[in-house]
């Protein structure tokens, strides 16, 4: 397998440029810090790299590098400068590294680049490390533990002066406060301030948001800090009164599909792994309406009908969703034995179209809920369907290499096209109702005209040696965008085929895509729990 190796990339917030580039971790790269004073950077590799490397921030050369200890080293903390014996800074910096049930103390001379590092003596207390900081005065350390407390370390003698419990969850995440104190974070939710000083700190206040915490980062004044929880959410809490407002929502998981309704441009819905059908306000990135389905598995895939959302799931239910406040409307029991792979709704909103694990199209009425007819001749999973403008007729497309075209009013195929290589995993109906795309394990996107037998073009390679595993065009039948598991995001001209721009930004395989209704905006979702918009207009 050939892949990227990581590197070290620095960027300017003001420009928006990558101000320094470098490649040499042999792998991941578990952690970054800057120092306080902003003239250096450390960087720690991941369990197979084990390298700490420490870099000049005024020419990007390395200062040091030594292998991790603890090994592995899971995060890192610049600590100022080492003060002497009169509590005088010297020119060496702290660095403390914490992994593997040890906290180590590097000191480092940046004239010389000697890295040299000391154990803390930890006495009895052994413990699985989640997360390290200095005190404001930076005489003491304390590293936060998986058992729910943290413990307090005179950075001269090295040795543990105080041990404090905060939550039962385990703490993830730990930052000190410059006026003095600690703020924590725990896995049950609770976020904790500890007011005062070194070893004499006192559990002040506490809140709670939903899900785990798993990071809190200060803002620079000290008087807020945004606090990412394991479900997804991002609160801003104020300091010192500890009030906690939402800031934004995101997937804590994977992001399978996308949607808008018809003839609105600023609202869009999308399926997450975690059971969660939610409505996005493109306005302000809200989430004004969400519907969560419990022991549902995943949704697979969804479509807007007037006033609600249909979804297809895993559990082999179609559900429906009251699109305002998120209620669910009704079900259908056993759509698809398997699972529900493919879902449309007619342009008529009359009926809708469904494809399963097993290969079945079929189409139900939306009023009555049920089944008008069973389409039974791909031999794999269905993995798209769409309507024509007439909603007379019908394709779907399967992982069986098949692509066929159904007659809705007489429930009958009309055509069949077989691909001569490699499952369908999309398709797309052009503006004139007889072109159509398809990409999938072919690694091309293939041009088809209903009338013919055989591609009339195809765009060879489009994803380079990746699937395509979704496409959709544009309202204006101007661009074709498409995506893959090569985590990116392409943008066709669909005239010619002529590839525009690559999209660059998922980290994962891209699920899903759709146009808004006015063309000027492109989102992607993908199994990277990313949700992206991407301006089309000039």
């Amino acid at each position: 397998m050939i892949r990227r190796p990581p590197r070290s990339t620095l960027s300017s917030s003001s420009a928006a440029s990558d101000v320094y580039k470098r490649q040499v971790h042999d792998s991941g790269v578990a952690d970054v810090s800057f120092s306080d004073d902003e003239r250096l950077l450390a960087t720690v590799g991941d369990v197979v790299d084990k390298q700490i490397y420490v870099w000049d921030m005024s020419n990007g050369s390395v200062v040091a590098n030594k292998y991790a200890s603890p090994d592995p080293t899971s995060v890192i903390c610049w600590g100022g400068h080492q003060k002497d014996i009169k509590k005088r800074a010297t020119q060496n910096y702290v660095l403390c590294a914490i992994g593997s049930k040890e906290v180590r103390l590097w000191t480092l001379d940046p004239y010389s680049g000697d890295l040299s590092a000391e154990s803390c003596n930890l006495g009895a207390q052994v413990r699985d490390w989640t997360d390290v900081a200095f005190s404001a005065d930076k005489d003491f350390m304390y590293a936060a533990s998986t058992t729910g407390d943290f413990i307090c370390i005179q950075v001269r003698s090295l040795i543990i002066r105080s041990i404090f419990s905060v939550c039962s969850g385990g703490c993830t995440s730990l930052i000190a406060l410059p006026q003095g104190g600690v703020l924590v974070g725990g896995g049950d939710g609770s976020i904790t301030m500890f007011s005062g000083q070194g070893e004499a700190l006192v559990d002040d206040r506490r809140v709670f948001v939903t899900g785990g915490v798993n990071a809190l980062s200060l803002s620079a004044d000290g008087t807020h800090c945004l606090a990412g929880s394991s479900q997804g959410y991002i609160y801003s809490v104020t300091i010192p009164e500890m009030v906690a407002n939402l800031h934004s929502e995101n997937p804590p998981a994977a992001v399978t599909c996308v949607g808008f309704p018809i003839g609105v441009s600023d609202r869009f819905a999308t399926g997450c792994a975690d059971g969660t059908i939610r409505v996005w306000d493109l306005n302000d990135y809200s989430v004004p309406t969400r519907a969560f389905v419990r022991d549902g598995g995943e949704p697979v895939c969804l479509d807007y009908a007037i006033e609600c959302i249909l979804s297809g799931w895993q559990d082999g239910l179609i559900r429906c969703h009251d699109c305002e406040t998120g209620e669910m409307l009704w079900q259908i029991q056993e759509a698809h034995r398997g699972g529900v792979t493919a879902l449309r709704v007619s342009h008529n909103q009359r009926f809708f179209i469904s494809g399963g694990q097993e290969g079945d199209v079929r189409v139900w009425d939306i009023k009555s809920r049920e089944m008008v007819c069973n389409l039974k001749e791909h031999k794999q999973v269905v993995t798209q369907v769409v309507c024509f403008a007439d909603d007379t007729l019908a394709l779907s497309c399967s992982r069986d290499k098949s692509i066929m075209c159904w007659d809705l009013r007489d429930a009958c195929r009309i055509t069949g096209l077989v691909q001569k290589m490699g499952g369908i995993n999309c398709l797309a109906l052009c503006a004139d109702q007889n072109t159509f795309l398809t990409g999938g394990q072919e690694k091309k996107i293939t041009y088809w005209d209903v009338r013919e037998p055989d591609p009339v073009q195809t765009i060879d390679p489009a994803h380079v040696d990746a699937e395509a595993m979704c496409m959709t065009i544009s309202h204006s039948g101007e661009y074709l965008a498409t995506g893959g598991t090569d985590q990116q995001v392409k943008l066709w001209k669909l005239s010619t085929g002529e590839l525009i721009v690559d999209g660059t930004g998922h980290s994962a395989t891209v699920n899903g895509l759709a146009f808004s209704p006015d063309d000027r905006q492109l989102i992607s979702v993908g199994d990277d729990g990313n949700i992206l918009v991407w301006n089309v207009y000039e």
